[in-house]
């Protein structure tokens, strides 16, 4: 049995859930999913109950949590399997890809962040069908998607949260010359019709984007709608953010130019860790 723990918002539990699932087909493992850090009351929630993923979602019982405490006071805590979890702890030992996740051969609990396709490359096809968006965004979604043209480019823009400052020693947002230079990219190598951007922070998007640029914003309620939006457009520009890593990644890749940021963290926080596997070696990155 391989189970993992899911935490952060929809993007970072695609990536986690994406790993596992890869490591449980490549060993006809069963996979769960532990949700034990979604808490009624906690920032973000569980977002991938609706696909057919086939994975158990259970949480540890809620008794064992005063020794989950203490085992996190004298230390212990992220140096094992949470109790209800009794198997080995595979930790993820940085942010590029850990090549210790291929030799995993039996019952694991996998903690981390996963940020990589090379921990779920050889099993995309697959993962493209299980996450399909469609069945699940609205009708909406459906119709606005149908009127994309085929030459859409979809720009994602990550302002609200990263500007607080408390986020400010590991994300930023992204300069109007990074979308300026993306923009030049994506026409250099492709005709672009219609331009199409989403946002947290609508405020923020007339300051990122070049004056004069025409496009339309794309406003729901919904996050899968966006990311199905950005899925079903042709090209993709996406910010410094795993929401948009996942627009981009779910569509449809043949012919599909997509543009990320070098710059994915904080200049202080990127000196420490490597980038060097988080796209896929098609996207161009500037």
């Amino acid at each position: 049995m391989i189970a993992v723990e899911l935490h952060g918002g929809l993007g970072n539990q695609l990536f986690q859930a994406s790993a596992s699932l890869a490591i449980g087909w490549r060993l006809g493992a069963g996979v769960q999913f532990d949700l034990s850090r979604f808490r009624p009351g906690t920032k973000r929630r569980y977002e991938l109950g609706r696909f057919a993923h086939g994975a158990e979602e259970l949480s540890a019982p809620g008794w064992l949590r005063p020794g989950q405490k203490l085992l996190k006071a004298m230390g212990l805590g992220r140096k094992r399997a949470p109790l209800g979890f009794a198997r080995p702890l595979v930790q993820e030992g940085h942010f590029h890809f850990d090549p210790r996740f291929e030799t995993v051969s039996g019952s694991a609990y996998l903690r981390g962040l996963f940020q990589s396709p090379l921990y779920f490359g050889p099993y995309a096809s697959e993962l493209r069908r299980i996450f399909a968006l469609e069945p699940h965004v609205s009708a909406r979604a459906r119709e606005l998607a149908a009127l994309l043209s085929p030459r859409t480019l979809a720009i994602h823009i990550r302002a609200g949260d990263y500007q607080n400052p408390k986020f400010a020693d590991v994300h930023h947002v992204l300069t109007p010359d990074y979308y300026l230079r993306a923009i030049e990219c994506v026409s250099a190598e492709a005709q672009i019709d219609q331009v199409i951007v989403m946002s947290d922070s609508n405020e923020a998007i007339p300051l990122r984007l070049p004056q004069g640029l025409p496009y339309s914003i794309v406003s729901s309620t919904s996050a899968l709608d966006d990311l199905f939006l950005m899925s079903h457009a042709k090209h993709n520009i996406i910010a410094n953010s795993t929401f948009s890593w996942w627009g981009a990644w779910l569509g449809n890749p043949e012919g599909r130019v997509v543009v990320a940021p070098k710059q994915w963290f904080a200049p202080p926080y990127q000196a420490k860790v490597s980038t060097k596997d988080l796209f896929p070696p098609h996207w161009r990155v500037v």
